[in-house]
């Protein structure tokens, strides 16, 4: 999730680093209670990318009036969030979802054009189970591939 224009909430201070290589330059430790009230009303769109439960009425408290919550990851259980804030803030919850084949197409051309490249981490197909340890401690960054 990002911050204002070049900040990242992170769920650990020892993310920092990998944040700043993305151009980072504040950061947000939201596993500290009360973290995200310093942020109230800051920034206009939240992307959502996790697939954690969170405490989406802080986040809702981060937007603007008229900003736009994009939940794009799938957390494990089901959203809830208080609806009073959209309400009186005139806030949004939006999703998205994969783009058309030509869109997609596009997104991979930019990514070419731009030497744009994915965080992953290859695992040997006969380490599967070692990749999934690393994913259920959340020690993979970004995406774990497996390949033969």
């Amino acid at each position: 999730m990002f911050l204002r224009a070049k900040a990242a909430l992170l769920t650990s201070a020892a993310k920092a680093a990998e944040a700043e290589r993305f151009g980072a330059n504040d950061f947000v430790d939201t596993s500290r209670p009360g973290a995200l009230s310093a942020y109230a009303s800051s920034c206009d769109f939240l992307m959502s990318t996790v697939t954690a439960d969170i405490a989406w009425g802080d986040y809702v408290q981060v937007l603007r009036p008229g900003g736009k919550l994009c939940i794009v990851g799938v957390p494990e259980h089901e959203v809830r969030i208080p609806p009073l804030p959209f309400i009186i803030g005139q806030k949004s919850l939006v999703s998205g979802c994969v783009g058309s084949r030509s869109e997609i197409q596009n997104m991979l051309e930019f990514a070419a054009r731009h030497q744009i490249k994915p965080q992953i981490e290859l695992f040997p197909m006969h380490e599967a189970n070692r990749a999934l340890d690393r994913l259920r401690r959340n020690d993979v960054r970004y995406r774990a591939v497996l390949v033969n």
